[in-house]
């Protein structure tokens, strides 16, 4: 990224150069100037995020033009949004011929339609949406589904259309991971949960375009390691001062969401 002319990146980059060359920098000074460094490269991030690039809404970009509307001669407000949540159901049938010779000759399905009877690939997408990220247990999902659409549905059919999911999407695991192993910062953390009545810990990290969670029986390094991202790292790890997180070859730094609080709530 760059401001006035100035490449941020590579400037951080040449400081990180030099801070690894000089050994005669004192252990205090090596931390402040690096959590100086993640500050500018977090700041300079939000000076040049626009409508484009983030979840900033146009009417905050800078200079943003201004287009005049043209009158349509109707008036103002009087508008409508509504809901229609319903179910359809598509029939296909496959022509079957046969020849004077008592061949016989089966027009084949579309890719997909595989059964008598099956659920569509919207209807699945939902059901994943619903439990994978709006975060609904299995049971209520199903009453949505019965009670809004109509639509009868197992808890065996939800787990199973989480479980296709999970095997389309195989690939964006190690990619993910790459990702973040190779990322200058990660913020890290960890948290109970319960899966099948046991208490588990999910862990989880993060940067500003990409999150990887997983659940492990474990919290400390052996779960990390299985993980396969910290023992990869070696950007800038965010984290709360939890000993484990020292073991890895990386740079470590608490309590840096507190301070960007401050100088925030300083700016405004």
């Amino acid at each position: 990224m760059k401001i006035t002319n100035i490449d941020v990146d590579a400037a951080l980059a040449n400081v990180r150069q030099q801070l690894q060359a000089d050994t005669t920098v004192a252990p205090s000074m090596r931390t402040a100037i690096e959590l100086l460094m993640v500050l500018v490269q977090r700041l300079s991030g939000r000076i040049n995020t626009h409508s484009a690039n983030s979840s900033k809404p146009p009417s905050q970009d800078p200079n943003r033009p201004r287009q005049n509307r043209l009158k349509s001669g109707r008036k103002p407000g009087g508008q409508v949004v509504d809901l229609d949540i319903r179910r359809f159901v598509t029939e296909y049938q496959a022509e079957i011929l046969e020849n004077a010779q008592g061949q016989r000759f089966v027009a084949p399905f579309p890719v997909g339609v595989e059964h008598s009877v099956q659920y569509g690939p919207q209807l699945k997408a939902h059901a994943v949406y619903l439990s994978q990220y709006q975060l609904l247990p299995y049971d209520r999902i199903r009453e949505y589904f019965e009670d809004q659409v109509g639509i009868p549905l197992s808890v065996g059919s939800l787990f199973n259309f989480n479980q296709d999911a999970f095997n389309k999407a195989a690939e964006f695991e190690p990619w993910v991971k790459d990702r973040l192993a190779e990322a200058s910062v990660v913020h890290v953390d960890e948290t109970g949960v319960n899966i099948g009545g046991k208490r588990h810990l999910l862990h989880g990290a993060s940067n500003d375009r990409l999150t990887w969670l997983a659940p492990h029986a474990q919290r400390g390094q052996k779960a990390m390691d299985a993980i396969g991202i910290l023992p990869r790292f070696n950007g800038v790890l965010c984290h709360d001062h939890w000993k484990p997180y020292y073991r890895y070859s990386c740079v470590t730094i608490q309590l840096i969401s507190t301070m960007i609080i401050k100088i925030e709530s300083h700016r405004r």
